[in-house]
């Protein structure tokens, strides 16, 4: 959303500086490379969103990423954008299986590079990425992730009160984060909400 954050206590990224530098030497900046110099406002995301074709998100091998749900992807299912991502997280499974964009590997710039032409000389997978895009954005609409979490709350609150073993507690934390990774927060409030109704 910028190259210099929001806050102004905080230094441009060193990754930032380098692609600015690298756009530079390679004759492109402002030309076929821009920069945004100052953060975009929050309210007029939108705009920019949905002037773009393709969102692009790539990260690191590490272990935030295994653990990380990434709201920018969000704002790419919102805007309606194919998405290009780096693999290793759940929004990753998601494009893969669902046919949202292109999964790449880690550090790998010609793979992404590859990926951003692939869509853009093949404008009909581009347009039914789109739709698979638009389809998807409603597993996370509020009322839909919501919506077990709805359910357990008001089957809770209209239970006898009760007294839940330590042991229960540790069976619910683990399905809860083997749920969580395997398919994100939706199925993991899925998941609770079916162990406490069996």
């Amino acid at each position: 959303m910028g190259v210099t954050p929001p806050d102004p206590n905080l230094p441009s990224t060193s990754m930032s500086k380098q692609a600015i530098a690298l756009a530079k030497e390679s004759g492109l900046l402002n030309r076929s490379v821009f920069f945004n110099d100052t953060w975009i406002v929050y309210d007029e995301r939108g705009s920019f969103l949905l002037d773009a074709d393709i969102g692009v998100s790539t990260h690191f091998d590490h272990l935030e990423t295994q653990f990380s749900f990434r709201t920018r992807i969000l704002d790419y299912l919102w805007a309606g954008l194919p998405i290009i991502a780096t693999k290793g997280d759940v929004f990753a499974e998601l494009i893969e299986k669902h046919n949202l964009g292109i999964v790449i590997p880690y550090q790998d710039p010609e793979a992404t590079a590859k990926a951003i032409l692939f869509l853009v000389n093949h404008p009909e997978t581009l347009h039914q990425m789109k739709k698979n895009v638009v389809k998807m954005r409603q597993e996370f609409y509020w009322a839909t992730t919501t919506e077990p979490l709805d359910q357990m709350i008001d089957r809770l609150s209209n239970a006898p009160p009760s007294r839940t073993p330590l042991k229960d507690y540790m069976t619910m934390g683990k399905l809860a984060l083997s749920k969580l990774r395997e398919r994100g927060f939706s199925a993991c409030i899925k998941a609770l909400y079916q162990h406490f109704n069996k």
